[in-house]
C-alpha cells in the first residue's frame, strides 16, 4: 500500500479544477501502475467519467475503488464513489460511501449534501433532511441560498411530530391505514371533515401515496392525531401557497374527543403553521350546513372573510352549497394575549415568534434539474 498524501497537495487537484484532462492521461500514462496512490487512482476515475461517459462507468468504478482502498478515510473519493453508485443504479452503495464520508469528515459540508443526495434516491427522507440542514449550517454564508433550495423540501421540519402534554400529531403514513379507511367509511365524520374524500381502499392508498412526498412538492402535508399512541384524529394543512405564505387549515376527529384534545390540538398545528413554518395566514372552509363548526372556528380566532354562495354541489344530497371562508393571520395570533395563555396553560410552554433566520419558503422549489453536475462540480472544487 501507498502512502497518499492530501488530494488538496497533489498536482492532479489543480489539473481536475481546470478540467486538463488529456494533461492527466498524459501525466498518468507515464507512471508505472505499481506505484500508483490514491491521487492517480481518483484522477484516472474522474478522467474515465469526463471522458468516456457512461460506456467507462465500471473502469472510473475500479479506479475509485481502487483509491478508496489506498485512502479509506478521504472524503472526496467516498463522495465521488457514492455519486458514481448512484449514477448506475447502486444507491444503497451510493449511501453507504457518502455515510462514510460523512462520519470521517464531520465538518465537511459536502459530506452531508452528498449523503442527503443519497439519502433521497433511497427514499429516506428524514435522513436526507437532517443532512440537507446540517450541510446548510456548515456551508459559508454566500453559498447558503442555493443549498436551501435541496434543504427544504425534505426538512426536518417537515417529518417532526408535533408534541403536546395530551397529545401528538405525527405525519399520515401507511402505519395508519387501517384507521384512515374506518374515518373514511364514517359518513357523519366526512360530511364535516372532508365531503369529497373517497372511502375506497384504492382511494386512500393514493392519498397515502400522496402524503408520503415533500409538502413543496404535493402542497399539503397530512397528519394523525395521537393520544395514549393511538390515532384519534385527523389533521393537515392543504392547498400550500410558499410564495404567499398560506395554507388551509383540517383538523377533525371521528369520534367525540376528551375535554381540552381537540383545542391541544388546535394549538399544536398553529403552532407549527406560524411559529415553525412561519406562515402569514390560515384559512379555514366551512361548509354552509355547519353552523356549529362555524362558531368554533370563529372561537379559535378566525375572523369570517366572506361567503361563497351555492359555490359547490353537495356530494350526498345533490344541492348546492355554500362555503364559509374564515382567516386567522399570524400577526392577529401572536398579538392574542388569550392565545398565549392557552400555550402556557395547555402545552407548558411559551409562545414562541417565528425566527426570520430559517425563512426558507422562497426556496421551497424542486430539486434542481441539474443537481448532479452542480454536486460533481463542487466536489472538484
Amino acid at each position: 500500500m501507498h502512502t497518499s498524501e492530501p488530494l488538496e497537495n497533489t498536482p492532479f487537484f489543480a489539473a481536475i479544477q481546470k478540467g486538463e484532462w488529456e494533461s492527466i492521461a498524459l501525466a498518468l500514462a507515464a507512471r508505472p501502475r505499481a506505484t500508483f496512490t490514491a491521487a492517480d487512482y481518483w484522477a484516472e476515475g474522474l478522467y474515465f467519467v469526463a471522458r468516456g461517459g457512461t460506456a467507462m462507468y465500471p473502469q472510473a468504478t475500479h479506479c475509485l475503488t481502487q483509491a478508496h482502498r489506498l485512502a479509506p478515510t478521504e472524503p472526496r473519493i467516498l463522495l465521488e464513489l457514492s455519486e458514481l453508485c448512484l449514477k448506475v443504479g447502486r444507491v444503497a452503495m451510493g449511501l453507504h460511501y457518502a455515510g462514510l464520508a460523512r462520519l470521517y469528515a464531520p465538518q465537511n459540508f459536502l459530506a452531508h449534501l452528498g449523503f442527503g443526495r443519497a439519502a433521497v434516491r433511497c427514499n429516506e427522507l428524514y435522513p436526507a433532511g437532517e443532512a440537507f440542514y446540517q450541510a446548510w449550517q456548515l456551508v459559508p454564508p454566500a453559498l447558503r441560498a442555493p443549498l436551501v433550495a435541496l434543504a427544504y423540501p425534505f426538512s426536518p421540519l417537515w417529518q417532526q411530530p408535533l408534541t403536546g402534554r395530551r397529545v401528538s400529531i405525527v405525519r399520515l403514513g401507511y402505519q395508519h391505514r387501517n384507521f384512515l379507511l374506518k374515518a373514511r367509511a364514517n359518513t357523519e365524520f366526512q360530511m364535516h371533515y372532508h365531503r369529497f374524500q373517497a372511502a375506497t381502499e384504492v382511494a386512500v392508498e393514493q392519498d397515502l401515496a400522496q402524503a408520503a412526498l415533500p409538502p413543496t412538492e404535493s402542497k399539503q402535508i397530512q397528519w394523525v392525531v395521537l393520544r395514549d399512541g393511538l390515532p384519534i384524529g385527523l389533521a393537515g394543512l392543504v392547498d400550500m401557497d410558499f410564495k404567499n405564505g398560506r395554507a388551509e387549515y383540517l383538523l377533525g376527529f371521528p369520534d367525540r374527543p376528551a375535554a381540552g384534545v381537540a383545542l391541544a390540538a388546535t394549538l399544536l398545528i398553529f403552532e407549527f403553521a406560524f411559529s415553525r413554518c412561519g406562515l402569514r395566514k390560515l384559512v379555514s372552509i366551512v361548509y354552509g350546513d355547519n353552523p356549529t363548526a362555524q362558531a368554533n372556528t370563529e372561537h379559535l380566532g378566525f375572523r369570517p372573510e366572506g361567503v361563497l354562495a351555492a359555490h359547490i354541489e353537495d356530494p350526498l344530497s345533490g344541492h348546492p352549497l355554500s362555503l364559509n371562508i374564515n382567516g386567522l393571520t399570524a400577526d392577529r395570533f401572536f398579538a392574542d394575549t388569550h392565545t398565549a395563555a392557552l400555550f402556557a396553560k395547555l402545552l407548558k410552554r411559551p409562545l414562541s415568534p417565528f425566527s426570520p433566520e430559517m425563512d426558507f419558503r422562497q426556496w421551497a422549489t424542486p430539486l434542481p434539474v441539474n443537481f448532479d453536475e452542480v454536486m460533481l462540480e463542487g466536489l472538484r472544487h
